[in-house]
């Protein structure tokens, strides 16, 4: 009963985790044809999304746990630790592509002079980050398929 739900709390979390990625990366398109003034008066639509991280958290934790629990379950367990690092190594993108063009313009209150290479750089870091967790919640689908 213990690794169900674990399985059901992993599924779940990092599903959570695909509710802001997938939201980035389907209006990438649209936004990036926005002129500066535009482009900044609609970024306060973010504000309060920092909270998502609570669920990016407790994914990493569920997925971590859920590993170690299955561990001698051969592929499903690969599948769940590959869940388990891709979560975590969409962080390191938020920290090395995102996290620094959130500083850079105050959390898109102040345009930077040159504010499109800024731009790419967050709206690339949230595409990457898109399928990072796309592919995080394949591979915790699978493990669960796989175990049974």
């Amino acid at each position: 009963m213990l690794i169900k739900s674990f399985e059901f709390a992993a599924l779940v979390l990092v599903g959570l985790c695909l509710i802001p990625a997938g939201a980035h990366f389907f209006e990438m398109w649209g936004k990036l044809t926005l002129g500066k003034d535009a482009y900044f008066s609609i970024q306060p639509i973010y504000n309060g999304w920092a909270l998502f991280g609570t669920a990016l958290a407790a994914s990493i934790v569920a997925t971590g746990i859920l590993t170690w629990l299955i561990r001698d379950a051969g592929v499903s367990a690969w599948l769940v630790g590959i869940s388990s690092a891709l979560l975590i190594s969409s962080l390191a993108v938020f920290f090395l592509r995102i996290y620094p063009m959130n500083v850079a313009t105050k959390n898109w209150t102040v345009a930077p002079e040159a504010w499109e290479p800024v731009r790419q750089q967050w709206e690339s870091g949230h595409a990457i980050n898109a399928v990072i967790t796309f592919a995080a919640f394949l591979s915790i689908c699978a493990a669960v398929v796989v175990r049974g």
